[in-house]
């Protein structure tokens, strides 16, 4: 069969790039004017499970409601639900880490090695810690493995457009500060402040890219086997 190069014009700067930009600078502006005028105030918007951490679980909810909305209309239309899939996975790992599910249920964090062997918790808790740990992860990554070619498609295509370079940047971001999150500790401002600030931040670049995602992000519009990367 003979393969055509697919052609996806190039967005400098999308509109959901611009909304994007606009919200973070505007809750960037808001948060430092609180701070400004009520210190006290601004470290109680920013403490743990605070007004800020909710917001930005409230977005990734929202960002993954989308993906699941978005995979049963692909499914409906028999299209590729892949992508929709592993996004809708990831937001739910970021909901389940910032709301710290896991020490919500059984009083410990259950990737600790003390919570497996703690006779003081229910063994069947113990095993279904283990199924949710291990094979969750093992389960998507299977999972992606088998679309692996339409995934990277996704990402080859989205690297050209508005929302693909959010959730790059969104991810990215988060990414960063969960592992500087030691070093956004700055004696002038308010604990946890730039964390839950940039975390914020790259909430809102994920649930635009969301909203901005086409439906089946454009892969409908092509076979599989008639696109050349």
């Amino acid at each position: 069969m003979r393969t055509r190069t697919l052609t996806v014009p190039v967005e400098t700067f999308s509109r959901a790039e611009a909304l994007a930009l606009t919200l973070s600078l505007a809750v960037t502006s808001l948060l430092i004017a609180i701070v400004l005028w009520d210190f006290q105030l601004a470290a109680w918007m920013v403490v743990e499970n605070g007004p800020a951490e909710c917001t930005q679980v409230a977005l990734l909810l929202v960002a993954g409601a989308l993906r699941v909305r978005d995979a049963r209309r692909c499914a409906s239309r028999q299209w590729s639900v892949a992508p929709d899939v592993v996004l809708a996975s990831g937001f739910a790992v970021l909901v389940i880490g910032e709301i710290d599910l896991d020490k919500a249920v059984f009083g410990t964090k259950v990737i600790h090695t003390r919570f497996f062997v703690n006779p003081s918790v229910w063994l069947p808790y113990r095993v279904l810690a283990v199924m949710v740990v291990v094979g969750l992860p093992i389960a998507l990554g299977l999972y992606v493995l088998r679309h692996l070619r339409e995934l990277l498609l996704v990402l080859w295509r989205g690297r050209r457009t508005g929302w693909g370079r959010l959730y790059l940047a969104g991810g990215v971001l988060f990414i960063l500060v969960e592992i500087f999150e030691r070093r956004l500790l700055v004696s002038f401002l308010p604990r946890y402040f730039l964390e839950e600030l940039l975390e914020l931040i790259s909430a809102i670049m994920l649930v635009v890219a969301s909203l901005a995602q086409p439906l089946g992000a454009g892969l409908q519009s092509d076979s599989p086997d008639e696109i050349e990367l």
